[in-house]
């Protein structure tokens, strides 16, 4: 059974989603948003921007320069570099800074960078995180023990921070320990901060060693909108220099998105306390209605837009069972456990929760009526 099992076809499934037939929990997106501010600037945008030519191959200047500004750098060192989604920048780093060579990643963790990876001829190592001993953390510790007397023999840390699909993060102090460790092996760290802006540290990568690390951003977790693709690869400017040289996206990243995302990041200090204080009303209604009776959400509060409900406790139950009957019975599609972890994800489930709030009170229930009749089966 592959790792991105899904319920149903996947025509069909995104069918469904898009029609409203199925509450989608399992994709990570935000439901809560785009910010209305956001949704006029792609129309404006769509009746007066220039798309019949090409953008700029780095991104549009003022989309670059705000990008900076959010993560606090100054133009005369830094760089940032818009990608078609930050799922580009996570290729173009591999391929850049780990191809034919040995990465660590986190286990559990989000298997498209392995699989991306591995098709560069990397050797990927797994971190085992699903412990409390390590605080279901990929610490510099974590990494040593995985390695197990091979540090010299790495060539890049990826490190995922907030993690998906459990929502702990690292503070400054952890992240700095992991790029000393970079430093170390002489190795390269990519901080994939996809889901930083839910959380409360937001340490920067390439500031603590700019010239082996650099950080990958989204706007589609905070900002609602994961169909529009847009991203940012920001880094020391020779670093970056050698990485959009894999950069796929030649010609340019969609006008309209990059208009999408100037608007957004004008308007976070507004958006992003209200999204951040509606999913945590969410996940704390998830942790009421969802956690006992052999199940428990190990990272609390998730630091993402996701958290994990562990029913490993019922060693008969499978998440692909508690995910199918969800869809089947229910028109709920959350993640199986496999999807961002084989070696534990047998054991829970990944629920995505920056969603309407009537949508977690169905998942809620749904949940619990599934998961009591499976144990009583």
């Amino acid at each position: 059974m592959p790792a991105d099992w899904i319920p149903d076809s996947p025509d069909e499934l995104f069918r469904r989603i898009r029609s409203g037939e199925v509450i989608e929990l399992g994709q990570n997106t935000n439901r809560l948003g785009p910010p209305e501010e956001v949704r006029r600037a792609v129309v404006r945008a769509a009746l007066e921007a220039p798309y019949n030519v090409y953008t700029n191959p780095r991104g549009d200047v003022r989309l670059r320069r705000s990008v900076l500004e959010y993560f606090g750098l100054e133009d005369d060192e830094f760089e940032a570099v818009i990608t078609n989604g930050a799922i580009e920048g996570v290729h173009a780093t591999i391929r850049a800074l780990a191809s034919n060579g040995v990465a660590v990643t986190p286990d559990p963790g989000y298997k498209t960078i392995d699989g991306m990876m591995m098709a560069e001829g990397v050797e990927v190592q797994e971190v085992d995180v699903y412990s409390p001993e390590v605080g279901y953390k990929m610490t510099a510790e974590a990494v040593q023990e995985a390695l197990d007397g091979r540090l010299k023999d790495l060539d890049l840390i990826f490190v995922i921070n907030p993690l998906n699909p459990l929502g702990s993060s690292l503070n400054e102090r952890e992240l700095r320990a992991l790029v000393e460790l970079a430093q170390d092996a002489d190795a390269f760290l990519v901080h994939d901060c996809t889901y930083r802006d839910f959380a409360p540290h937001r340490p920067v990568a390439c500031e603590m060693d700019p010239e082996r690390c650099v950080d990958l951003y989204s706007f589609s977790k905070t900002y609602g909108m994961a169909g529009l693709r847009v991203g940012a690869i920001v880094g020391e400017k020779r670093l970056l220099e050698q990485i959009c040289r894999y950069k796929v996206s030649k010609l340019g990243i969609n006008a309209i998105a990059q208009e999408a995302a100037i608007t957004a990041l004008r308007v976070r200090d507004r958006w992003v306390p209200r999204l951040v204080r509606e999913t945590r009303r969410n996940q704390r209604l998830i942790k009421r209605e969802c956690e006992g009776d052999g199940v428990k959400i190990p990272v609390y509060p998730s630091h993402a837009n996701c958290l994990v409900l562990d029913f490993s406790e019922y060693e008969h139950l499978d998440s692909r069972t508690v995910v199918g009957k969800l869809y089947t019975e229910h028109r709920i599609f959350v993640r199986t456990g496999y999807y961002t972890s084989t070696r534990h994800g047998r054991g829970f489930i990944r629920v995505a929760f920056s969603a309407p709030r009537e949508d977690i009170e169905r998942f809620c229930e749904a949940f619990n009526e599934v998961i009591g009749e499976l144990v009583r089966s």
